[in-house]
């Protein structure tokens, strides 16, 4: 069945349009290779042998199918009508001549013809027939002599749904489809016939002879008519601008008064997902019972000397360590300068004629408070509980001499170390621990921390619902640290390292900007179309 359904493509492509005339042929090879009673209307004619074949077996190469004359002409009305996405007759097609000349024989005849192109293996030769047909023994079928019953199932009229389909063929395909109500059944055949070059090549049955007749005279007064009035319409165009202009731009101005009142939906949650979808419904539970998932500010620091360098490890002499570009004294200090900036970053707030000074610490995420008043802020400088002096502790108390480089190796190994090799804690300020793999960029592989090229810096700040009475006060508050957040960020240069971000509020920016910017080029568009 799947070879013969990938087999029918090319049918299937021409009869679409047509969902009946395509059942009608399916059905029609569906029946010859399929039906368990093949043998009442399939006569084998003719075998070959394939000397190809390892057993040199024979093989078919004709046939004839018997079908009534009834199912014949049932099939072949269903399809008459049936046009192409071009315009042609389907039929003209597999006909192999035009739709003037094709009948049910030259359809079956065309059809059955050996051709490889067209995914027929051998001749079939339908014979039309309403009489059985004596079957007498052949060399190809060792039956007894037997009656052949052409083949009559059923058919499916063009104005009739079909097994593939519902609906009926359209009006333009069938004729029988189209209703009688119509207000105006003959009016779009007599505008044809009007605008077109040669009236009597127009294919309209339905419009009487006389109508035809009387068109050519006809059209030429139209023509007529058309030309004094387009005349007479540029004239007036020509010395009224004016007034022209007016007439096409007041009524735009109107149209795109509505500009000022749109409400733009920037929340990509409203935008991107449908209320009733699983993610949505997942997400509104989880809000609802463990609150929204933080706000994200995150900022990825790369240094432009991206060159690796080298020095002894502190443990063996006798062996060298690579280290990627960001563990660079130099690097740390420039990262940290932009650091500090963005952890000291406030705003002021105005809400209500009330100002009020934003920090970040007014939105932050804090997990030990009020124990501990620190932010949750994910970043390698946490490792030295951002405190940037500490990049030049040493301790040689030992036979060795361990500096910043070894205590942060020491906490990309374990983040929960209380005691490096510098006598210091590896937990943050906030109290938890960093996990390199959050703080640390493109490495060379899994786990190989110390080849980290870039920084990342990931802060998270307090997030509320929609629904809540105090949401506007509450996340107004982030709304407007990010803005200067972003502002901050933008305008920052430096020598040393490259800067990349974005806020949690930075999609929802973008989005209502694009928003903004596209009424602004619809009203333009009015204008443009007012003037013409």
């Amino acid at each position: 069945f799947e070879i013969l359904r990938n087999k029918m493509s090319l049918p299937r492509m021409l009869l679409q349009r047509c969902p009946s005339c395509y059942s009608n042929f399916a059905n029609f090879f569906c029946q010859f290779t399929c039906s368990p009673f093949q043998a009442n209307f399939v006569k084998i004619t003719e075998m070959l042998n394939n000397s190809k074949a390892i057993y040199n077996e024979a093989y078919i190469s004709r046939v004839e199918y018997y079908i009534t004359s009834k199912y014949a002409q049932q099939f072949f009305d269903s399809c008459k009508n049936v046009r192409t996405t071009t315009g042609d007759f389907v039929l003209s097609i597999l006909c192999g001549t035009s739709i003037d000349n094709c009948t049910p024989e030259r359809l079956f005849k065309y059809i059955g013809t050996y051709n490889k192109a067209l995914n027929i293996p051998f001749t079939i030769d339908v014979i039309i027939s309403s009489n059985n047909h004596l079957l007498s023994t052949t060399p190809y079928q060792k039956q007894n002599q037997r009656l052949l019953k052409p083949m009559n199932t059923t058919t499916f009229m063009c104005n009739q749904s079909s097994d593939l389909s519902d609906s009926p063929c359209s009006c333009v395909d069938c004729l029988s489809a189209c209703t009688s109500s119509a207000p105006f059944p003959y009016l779009f055949q007599i505008l044809r016939m009007y605008t077109s070059e040669d009236v009597d090549d127009i294919a309209v049955d339905i419009v009487p002879r006389s109508t035809k007749e009387s068109v050519k005279f006809s059209r030429i007064q139209l023509e007529d008519y058309i030309i004094n009035y387009c005349s007479k319409y540029g004239n007036f165009v020509a010395r009224h601008p004016l007034i022209i202009f007016l007439l096409g731009l007041i009524p735009s101005l109107i149209a795109s008064s509505g500009i000022g009142m749109i409400r733009l939906t920037t929340d990509p949650v409203e935008l991107w997902s449908s209320p009733g979808s699983d993610a949505r419904e997942q997400k509104e539970f989880f809000d609802n019972n463990f609150g929204p998932f933080y706000r994200t500010e995150q900022i990825i620091i790369v240094p432009k000397d991206q060159t690796f360098w080298e020095r002894e490890d502190s443990s063996n002499f006798l062996k060298k360590v690579r280290i990627g570009p960001v563990f660079r004294k130099n690097f740390l200090r420039a990262s940290f300068s932009l650091y500090k900036q963005i952890l000291e970053l406030n705003t002021t707030l105005d809400n209500d004629n009330n100002k009020r000074l934003v920090t970040l610490s007014d939105i932050c995420f804090k997990p030990q408070w009020p124990q501990n008043p620190h932010c949750v802020v994910m970043s390698i400088f946490n490792y030295f509980q951002n405190n940037i002096t500490k990049l030049d502790l040493e301790d040689d108390s030992t036979f060795n001499t361990f500096d910043y480089i070894d205590h942060l190796f020491d906490c990309l190994e374990n983040p929960y170390q209380m005691s490096s090799k510098l006598q210091i804690s590896c937990l943050g300020q906030f109290g938890g621990p960093v996990q390199p793999y959050v703080v640390l960029g493109d490495f060379e592989e899994p786990g190989k921390y110390e080849t980290a090229r870039g920084l990342v810096i990931t802060l998270l700040v307090n997030n509320y619902k929609n629904n809540e009475e105090n949401f506007k006060n509450k996340n107004s508050l982030a709304l407007a640290w990010e803005k200067k957040f972003i502002k901050l960020l933008k305008t920052h240069k430096s020598e040393v390292f490259n800067v990349t971000f974005i806020a949690e509020r930075s999609l929802e920016d973008e989005i209502a900007r694009q928003s903004k910017s596209d009424a602004f080029t619809v009203f333009l568009s009015y204008m443009y179309y007012a003037k013409i």
